[in-house]
């Protein structure tokens, strides 16, 4: 008997699903396995939202400085001196862009 006990204990760790008085249960090692997949699955979505945020961002930020620039070449209204004092003011959004991209995807990052 003793034999055959171990021998179902030995059984009962490699598989992820035992019987017990009760019926069929996860063992322990189908439990952690169970913990294992909802972290990965969690870290999936995480993972998704954080493409989307950076996409976002990055869409926003691009169409936002070429409506800047267009707006800069329509202010100086062909005169070359005002499209150079508007060109920085523009330029400056893209950074802000830029640090805010390098926020999103270091958190460390100033």
């Amino acid at each position: 008997m003793s034999g055959e006990l171990e021998q179902y204990v030995a059984r009962a760790e490699l598989n992820p699903v035992m019987r017990s008085w009760g019926g069929l249960m996860l063992s322990p090692q189908g439990k952690a396995m169970k913990v294992r997949v909802a972290e990965k699955f969690g870290d999936a979505v995480l993972a998704a939202v954080d493409l989307e945020i950076a996409r976002s961002v990055a869409e926003r930020g691009m169409q936002n400085t070429s409506d800047l620039l267009d707006e800069a070449i329509a202010l100086s209204g062909g005169n070359e001196f005002k499209f150079r004092e508007l060109l920085p003011i523009a330029l400056g959004y893209r950074q802000t862009v830029t640090r805010i991209q390098r926020r999103i995807t270091d958190p460390f990052a100033l």
